[in-house]
């Protein structure tokens, strides 16, 4: 199963989560900030589905939030799942 898919709308993309945001998801969710963080004006990261979060799935998060900002791109966040909300309320990841 595909963990990461990607949504394009004209110069906004939509990258949803669906799952564990754990090692393979984060691989994915990086590849597809890298593909569209030029070409989209806005980004947004739905994490609705979300089921659980490990320290590469934060680490991801915060990477690709540094990558919209040193490029330039509005990062949305959509959706955030209560297990993520969990993680990252407790510093899951540091």
């Amino acid at each position: 199963m595909r963990r990461v898919t990607a949504r394009e709308e004209s110069d906004r993309v939509t990258i949803e989560v669906d799952g564990e945001l754990d090692t393979v998801a984060s691989h994915d969710l990086r590849a597809a900030m890298v593909r569209f963080a030029d070409q989209a004006r806005t980004l947004t990261f739905d994490l609705t589905r979300v089921a659980g979060v490990d320290a590469d799935g934060v680490r991801a998060l915060e990477w690709c939030s540094r990558l919209a900002v040193e490029r330039r791109t509005v990062l949305r966040w959509s959706g955030c799942s209560g297990p993520l909300l969990d993680a990252l309320r407790s510093g899951e990841g540091r």
